[in-house]
């Protein structure tokens, strides 16, 4: 599974989890701080992501805004997105046909 961070702040989940697109990111180098705004979150959802930050995956979860953020070094690890580990990539492509 992938996590493509593309030009202009838009994500996109490749191989799992596409329920969660469309996603936006940003990304502070200051703080490592990987910021994902992610559409279709529910009660269930939400309840995995607080999960995941009492279990150490994530640093926090804003429901308000359904914004998981996660700390990541582009090119260093995974992160972890509701369960589940992804590469984070940010290498342009071009799209499937």
């Amino acid at each position: 599974m992938r996590l493509e961070l593309l030009p202009g702040g838009r994500a996109r989940l490749i191989g799992g989890l596409t329920f969660y697109n469309p996603a936006r990111w940003t990304y502070d180098a200051s703080t490592g701080e990987l910021r994902l705004r992610l559409g279709r979150v529910d009660a269930d959802t939400r309840a995995v992501f607080e999960d995941g930050v009492r279990r150490g995956h994530a640093l926090r979860y804003q429901p308000a805004g359904s914004v998981l953020v996660l700390r990541w070094r582009p090119g260093i690890g995974r992160l972890w997105l509701a369960g589940y580990f992804f590469l984070a990539d940010t290498t342009p492509r071009r799209a499937a046909r």
